[in-house]
């Protein structure tokens, strides 16, 4: 077992060197496909299928006052001018920052947040609306709407993307493949191994740390705050029944897609199982932002107190009574998402 668990770390760390000898390369073919695409651009500050570093750009030109084509050194030299400060401080788009705001503040216990959908029509319209709106008005927008067509405008925004969200896709699906044949390993060692130990850091996480650490910036602040929501909403699923097994088999096929025809059924299982193993693994992978902020846990339905009480800890989530009446569903893994031609 031992053997195999080494063999596997050996392949997982070829797959990582493989991936940080041609960053370079890759980054490029993602950033060539992002500059086609801005071709196309619509509308000063357009949001829905445009390059995430576009995005950022118009973004941070807006709060300074600027036009949404200038360069990063102006950005630099009007930093003393700020339009709007709190835009300028952001390092997600706001559509972003604005929904996770929304969700964690209102609606932790929305049952089957991210699962449901709302009316495709309604999703075009708000989408529609955010695009043509200012940054900053973006968050009027969205708070007009109820929770799950808020979910549904980030996983919109996620598999419109021109490349996914975890890229270079065919390094991760790697990745993928070989996170989802350690974590066997590992969970059949684990119970054994426990006592002995008790204080190590699980194999995976130096794996999935140096696979994050190779991701552009703007890409690893988006999955930041990604993992931020999925805690938050984790932490309840005794009341919204949406586990990291749920949320992840919902939100993977928006981060990690592929228009490949051989892209099967078999990959959607080990992207679920490689996203909700990043979940489990927030708190180690994204320690500083996990530790800003104030966690909340609902009490359970069946509880008569009222007030909610911040979770500072992982055990805190285990001190929460279960509902053995209503157990939390798994939910089936969605079909493979292409990223839209729209």
């Amino acid at each position: 077992m031992r053997i195999k668990r080494n063999k596997l770390m050996d392949d997982i760390r070829n797959i990582s060197d493989s991936l940080r000898r041609r960053a370079g390369d890759d980054l490029d073919l993602v950033d060539d496909a992002a500059s086609a695409s801005s071709a196309t651009l619509v509308g000063p500050r357009h949001l829905f299928g445009q390059p995430l570093h576009v995005v950022m750009q118009r973004q941070q030109a807006f709060a300074h006052g600027l036009a949404p084509d200038a360069e990063p050194y102006e950005v630099a030299a009007a930093a003393e001018h700020l339009l709007d400060p709190e835009l300028a401080s952001l390092e997600v788009p706001a559509v972003l920052h604005y929904a996770s705001e929304l969700i964690r503040e209102r609606y932790l216990h929305s049952v089957g947040l991210f699962r449901l959908s709302a009316a495709h029509a309604v999703i075009n319209q708000v989408a529609s609306a955010i695009d043509s709106s200012t940054d900053s008005g973006k968050a009027e927008i969205l708070a007009q709407r109820d929770a799950n067509v808020i979910a549904c405008i980030v996983k919109k925004w996620l598999r419109e993307l021109p490349a996914p969200l975890l890229c270079p896709a065919d390094k991760w699906l790697a990745i993928a493949d070989s996170v989802g044949s350690l974590t066997n390993v590992v969970s059949s060692e684990a119970q054994q191994e426990q006592e002995e130990h008790a204080s190590d850091e699980s194999p995976i996480v130096p794996v999935l740390r140096e696979a994050i650490a190779g991701l552009p910036e703007h890409n690893r602040n988006v999955l930041r705050e990604i993992l931020v929501l999925a805690k938050a909403l984790s932490l309840n699923a005794h009341v919204n029944k949406m586990t990291t097994c749920n949320l992840a088999t919902v939100i993977a096929p928006n981060l990690l897609y592929s228009s490949d025809p051989f892209f099967s059924s078999a990959n959607i299982t080990v992207v679920n199982t490689l996203v909700e193993t990043i979940m489990n693994h927030a708190d180690l992978l994204f320690p500083e932002r996990m530790a800003q902020i104030n966690f909340v846990v609902l009490p359970s339905p069946n509880s008569s107190s009222s007030v909610c009480e911040p979770a500072l800890a992982a055990e805190q989530q285990q001190q929460q009574p279960e509902e053995p009446s209503q157990p939390v569903e798994t939910i089936e893994p969605e079909a493979p998402v292409e990223p839209s031609n729209e």
